[in-house]
Formats: structure tokens, sequence, C-alpha cells
């Protein structure tokens, strides 16, 4: 018997049937996320290494073997790639299917900080971990106006900005372009170095050792137990400026500041961003694979609107660009083509049928094929 044939003798199962369904697939898509385009990438961690004026023999012996031997013992490990070429150290870390890549991350990270002695000296930081294909392009981009002090702008948003974004269920990564932070430049005049017969290592040694915090042990005190520490860290430029780093004439300390220009601004940044008039401040967030694109960036939205709200406007947000109005436009578009559709086809069916309960039933039965088969993918 037909499927139509049957809709029409038993209208009250195929009812039935059809409010069930309706009501389970409304229920299941309420509990998936909405996506432009489903993360078909393995889950796979990237591990780079540079090593400058290394050949490719060398990369391969001292980086690659040795990252290698220690990642094949990673949990939820699968399998493992690499390429060594001149100065550079591509590995790929695959893992089974369903495991997260960025849970692996810090374990990853864990590794290489215990290989870092095995590594080279030469190599140009330690190797960077980080998760490739889609998930690595931001899905929300803005900029931040504050005023033009960009270093307590850049300190407001790493301090205050960040943390909560980071806090949103979702959220992989926050990252910020263009901002600026004040930095101590110390330039020795080798003159005064000379005349006064100090040595350039011998300065820097006292920078080190006068620019530490030591744990000094347990203290008691009416009966409680209090921790004790050397607090030697500079805490303003006339500390470095006063740092003794010899002696004249006997007894007479030389400071830092005879023998050098101590001076703290700006540094050169290797890049800016700007909008053809003026600097910028961009963040860029991206996501984890199991995050909702619409969800995060509207609780974004709304962290933006409260701390303009709570800076009385001192701190605005201009946004660059918005993935979820490309979903939502695309989802609206879908909504829009399955609706024109079944009312193109209910008017089609009672043309032929001529027969108005019959259409119903059979009009009503394709959504429902519609919510079976979207349920199954």
């Amino acid at each position: 018997m037909k499927i139509s044939h049957y809709a029409v003798k038993h209208p009250t199962r195929i009812a039935m049937l059809i409010i069930v369904l309706f009501v389970f697939g409304i229920y299941s898509l309420t509990g998936i996320k909405t996506e432009f385009m489903s993360d078909i990438s393995l889950p796979s961690v990237i591990v780079v290494t540079v090593y400058p004026g290394a050949g490719a023999e060398d990369v391969e012996n001292d980086i690659t073997k040795i990252l290698e031997d220690d990642f094949v013992t990673l949990p939820n490990f699968k399998s493992i790639s690499s390429n060594s070429s001149n100065s550079l150290s591509y590995i790929t870390v695959n893992y089974n299917d369903g495991v997260l890549p960025e849970d692996q991350l810090p374990e990853i990270r864990h590794r290489i900080t215990q290989l870092q002695s095995d590594l080279p000296d030469g190599i140009s930081g330690p190797p960077v971990a980080l998760i490739g294909g889609v998930g690595m392009l931001p899905v929300f981009t803005f900029s931040v106006d504050g005023g033009n002090d960009t270093a307590r702008v850049t300190k407001y948003i790493n301090e205050e900005l960040t943390p909560l974004i980071t806090q949103i269920e979702g959220v992989a990564d926050v990252s910020v372009s263009g901002g600026k932070e004040l930095e101590l430049t110390i330039s020795l005049r080798l003159d005064d170095l000379a005349a006064k017969g100090i040595s350039v290592s011998n300065v820097y040694q006292i920078l080190n050792y006068g620019n530490i915090n030591l744990p000094v042990g347990n203290a008691e005190y009416e009966r409680r137990v209090i921790d004790v520490r050397y607090a030697g860290g500079f805490s303003s430029i006339d500390d470095v400026k006063n740092l003794p780093v010899g002696f004249g004439d006997g007894t007479v300390p030389i400071t830092l500041a005879d023998i050098a220009d101590i001076e703290l601004a700006y540094p050169k940044e290797p890049y800016y961003v700007t909008n053809g008039k003026e600097p910028l401040i961009v963040v860029n967030v991206t996501k984890r694979s199991d995050g909702d694109t619409i969800d995060i960036i509207k609780k974004i939205k709304k962290i933006l609107n409260d701390t303009t709200t709570n800076t009385k406007g001192v701190v605005s947000y201009s946004i660059i660009s918005d993935d979820s109005k490309t979903v939502s436009n695309s989802l609206q578009a879908v909504i829009t083509s399955g609706i024109t559709g079944i009312i193109m086809a209910i008017l089609v069916i009672l043309l032929f049928l001529s027969d108005v309960r019959a259409t119903i039933i059979i009009g009503l039965s394709i959504p429902l094929s519609i919510l079976f088969s979207s349920h199954v993918q």
C-alpha cells in the first residue's frame, strides 16, 4: 500500500504521528548549535617550530624526531605526520573521532615545556601548538576606542574585557592586535662604561639579580603561620635608575643612570592596525568546534554594551565582522525556502486531487518527512 493511500485512510494515526514528530523535532532543534557550515575537519593539533639557519636534516634530527617520539604517547592519539624543511618543523597530531582538539592543547603544551631542555638553543622561541582548520578563523571582530592613551586602553582590554569574553562557553581564544604597552629601554653609554671600568656583562648580571622575588620561608606570629618573601623586583623607573652597578673612589656608588640612558616608552611595533585616519586596537574572537556562533556573539555584544554603559561612553566599540549575521541570514533563507516549497507542494496536490481533506493530510506529511530527515542527518 502506498504511503499516500494509508495517510488518507488513517488520518487520525497520521495526525498523531505528525504531532509527536513535530514536537520531537522542535525539541531536537533547540538542542543543536546553529552554524553556517558544519565542522568537517579532523580533530588535530599543529605544532610549529622555527630553527633559523638549520638545514632540513638538522631540523628533523634535533626537533621533529624528539617531539614525535613524545607525542605518540598522548592520550586519544590516532596518528601523526610531519614535515621538516630548512629552518622549519611542522608536525600534525591527529586524534580519535569525537575528541575536541581544544581539550588536548594543555597536554601538548605541557609536553613541549618538558622537552624544552632537549631542543637546541638556537630555535626561535618554544614550539607553538595551535588548532588548524576553520577554527582558527575569528567569528567576531571589533575595534576598541578609548582615547589617545593606547597603553591604558590595552591594559583595560587585557585585564577587564578579555577575561569576560573568555568566560563565555564555546570561546576558544581572544587575541588583541594594535595594542601598546610601555617598555623600559636601557641604552648603555660605552664611553661612560669604559671610563668607570664597568663591563657590560657585569651590568647584565646586576639587572638580573636586582629584579627578582624569592620566597624566604615561614614565620610564626601569635600562633599564625605567615609566608615571608623577598620582594626585590623593580616597582618604578626610579628603582632602575638608582640601581648600583659599581663603586667609584672607594665608596661612592655608581648608579645605572650614570652609565646608561633609561627611558619608558612605547616600543616600535612590527605592524599596526589603522582605519586610514588613526590607529585602532582590534580584538578577534575564535570559538571552539562545539561552540554556537550566534549564542557566543550575542553574549559578547551584551558585554560590550554593558561596558560602554559602565564607562559612560569613555570606551566604545565598532563591529568589524560578525559571523552571526551570515548564519542568521542563511538560516532565514532556508526557512523561507522550506515554507515556500511546502505551500507550493500543497497547492499542486490540491490542484490535482481536488480534495481538501486529502490535501491537508498529505500536505502535513511533507513537513513530517522534512523533520524526520533533518533529525536523522
